[in-house]
């Protein structure tokens, strides 16, 4: 599900930076609980190419929370579906609207999101929406850690 409070696309794409994505993870981690895995493809920030089994600071802080790195093979996104779909989905449903203001697209997309978890039944959910299925984690952030 892509809650109410997921994430900020314009907090993420004006500092795309490793620091401001694990702030917003950790922010996120403060309203949900932690993740028992994170699905990722193989590229920043969640994987590099270039560092030993392909960690990154960000990888190397989820697993010290004890949240394990579920990524797909290189090369076949269709490992992904899921996600793809979702993203090819609002790309086609938002492609007439966004018109480069970042604000404007941020608006756009919360109430794209909106409409997705709570009013969009899905097949993969059993013609459920994803609001209907979400449920928060047990497993509690510590910020200290």
């Amino acid at each position: 599900m892509i809650s109410s409070n997921t994430f900020s696309l314009t907090r993420l794409f004006k500092k795309g930076d490793i620091t401001s994505v694990k702030a917003e993870f950790s922010r996120l981690f403060s309203i949900y609980g932690l993740s028992n895995f994170i699905r990722s493809d193989n590229g920043p920030p969640f994987a590099s190419m270039q560092s030993h089994w392909g960690l990154t600071r960000l990888s190397v802080r989820c697993l010290s929370l004890v949240i394990k790195l579920d990524r797909a093979e290189p090369g076949k996104p269709y490992q992904n579906g899921i996600y793809e779909c979702m993203h090819r989905n609002m790309a086609r449903e938002l492609h007439h609207e966004i018109v480069g203001n970042i604000t404007l697209f941020q608006k756009l997309f919360d109430k794209w999101r909106i409409d997705f978890n709570r009013n969009s039944p899905h097949e993969a959910l059993g013609i459920k929406t994803p609001e209907q299925v979400n449920v928060k984690s047990d497993k509690q952030f510590d910020p200290n850690v």
